[in-house]
């Protein structure tokens, strides 16, 4: 099972605006992820334009379409692990309180 802190609404909004994408399990998890990261980096704000941009990137880089969206790319990566994103944080802190 996996667990988010993205909202109920936001979730919704993205199903209506994103359905390709939300409904395959895959890529909805995928989708989930991308949108904890949009709202970590905007200090767990809901911007739509950012979740957007970042969902509209998700699709075309999971091959959901295959036209470069002209929005701008987000400012974060999701494939790249040095970023300190949410789940890296998380993981780091679990690991910390385990060794202690």
């Amino acid at each position: 099972m996996f667990r988010t802190f993205v909202s109920g609404p936001l979730i919704a909004w993205a199903e209506v605006h994103f359905p390709r994408l939300m409904r395959d399990a895959h890529n909805r998890e995928d989708a989930l992820q991308t949108m904890e990261l949009v709202l970590h980096m905007n200090g767990a704000t809901v911007d739509l334009d950012s979740v957007r941009h970042a969902l509209a990137w998700e699709e075309y880089k999971l091959g959901v379409v295959k036209e470069k969206p002209v929005c701008p790319q987000p400012d974060f990566d999701p494939d790249n692990t040095e970023h300190e994103t949410l789940h890296n944080e998380i993981d780091t802190a679990f690991r910390f309180s385990a060794a202690a």
